[in-house]
């Protein structure tokens, strides 16, 4: 957030993103939109310095949401030129199946989201210049992380893993923080440990989005529960209604949703590969639709929208690890007994290369040994 300092903010994570020393040039035109950001500034503002004036970047116009009933605006400024001097951050961020691990035998859940949470950090005061924008009240320049830094998302996971990292029963995935527990009173003993946590390091949660002492919770888009993991119902509902693509780029896009939910397909990538073949470089932008890609549409949303359930986990009992190998496509499949039964845990596929397509088929079948061994890793 930008303006004068108030309590509240992650004080023992300052971030710095000078890269080099590089002045940018251009100063922006007012945006026809900055009277909406007077309110929001008007009680907390901070003139620029001097040196901000030479370091002024385009300004956009904020955001409108109105989920919460009532219009909230979220200001940000275009950080383009800004990003390409900055140096880069590598902070790997987790993935669902490390955070799933954590979950193991949980019963009750509770959710909560940190309010606004790149503006509960300060930025370091050498790289406050460098966020300065323009406004009909002047020249403004953020005092707390501002949304659309190159490093913004990183330095905000650390923060969350340095403040919650100690304490096992918790996953973070940026401000959103899952409390899960095996019994109802150490689930409270876990909330009030967290919510001290948050508080010590000064983070702030937001009441509205707060789910409390839950057998079933809604994280990263699935289902958690009663041991089950399912896809979220509002993200298969958009899949069952996705109409078919026309172009390569709208070919991408339906690609990112539906390989996000691939752990519930088994051999999702030989399934998918004539959709796959459309999104290659080589291929045309306006697409070819045939009767092979119709059929693998069909497929995937059929398995997508058909109440798909896995099992979580549970690294205490065996695995049980099934393969299967072809001339165009590897896959994997975790399993675990319950109650008698084996049942999924996790799908996991790939499509061959092209130079693997020339192995023989005990090769292949080895190559589809390696393949669990490296996607469940964080899994077992």
């Amino acid at each position: 957030m930008y303006g004068r300092r108030v309590r509240g903010p992650a004080d023992m994570i300052a971030d710095q993103y000078i890269g080099q020393q590089n002045t940018l040039k251009e100063a922006s035109v007012v945006h026809e939109y900055a009277k909406n950001l007077q309110r929001e500034i008007t009680d907390s503002c901070k003139i620029a310095s001097e040196t901000a004036k030479n370091q002024l970047q385009s300004y956009r116009e904020a955001k409108s949401d109105h989920r919460s009933g009532y219009e909230k605006r979220r200001s940000y400024k275009t950080m383009s030129r800004l990003n390409k001097i900055t140096i880069f951050d590598a902070e790997p961020l987790p993935t669902l199946d490390e955070l799933l691990g954590k979950m193991k035998g949980a019963k009750f859940f509770t959710k909560c989201d940190l309010t606004k949470g790149y503006w509960q950090i300060p930025m370091h005061e050498d790289s406050k210049a460098y966020t300065a924008f323009q406004t009909t009240q002047g020249l403004m320049e953020f005092n707390y992380m501002p949304f659309g830094l190159s490093k913004a998302a990183c330095t905000f996971q650390r923060a969350m893993l340095d403040t919650l990292g100690k304490l096992p029963f918790v996953v973070s995935y940026f401000d959103g923080v899952l409390i899960s527990s095996k019994s109802w009173k150490e689930h409270l003993e876990h909330i009030e440990k967290t919510l001290s946590a948050l508080r010590e390091a000064g983070f702030t949660v937001k009441p509205s989005k707060t789910i409390v002492g839950c057998e079933h919770i809604n994280f990263l888009g699935h289902i958690i529960g009663k041991g089950q993991l399912k896809p979220d119902e509002n993200k298969t509902e958009k899949i069952r209604n996705l109409r078919v693509p026309t172009t390569k780029k709208e070919v991408r896009s339906v690609l990112g949703l539906l390989n996000y939910y691939r752990r519930f397909v088994h051999n999702f990538s030989a399934i998918a590969q004539p959709l796959t073949e459309l999104s290659k470089k080589s291929s045309p932008n306006k697409i070819v639709w045939t009767p092979e890609c119709q059929e693998s549409w069909d497929a995937i949303k059929k398995c997508l929208t058909s109440e798909p359930i896995l099992k979580v986990p549970d690294p205490s009992k065996p695995f049980v690890v099934q393969t299967d190998a072809s001339n165009k496509a590897i896959a994997a499949t975790l399993l675990q007994q319950h109650e008698g039964t084996l049942h999924p845990c996790f799908y996991a596929s790939r499509i061959l290369k092209d130079r693997e397509r020339n192995y023989a088929i005990i090769e292949l079948e080895m190559l589809a040994i390696i393949l669990p061994l490296i996607n469940f890793q964080s899994t077992c």
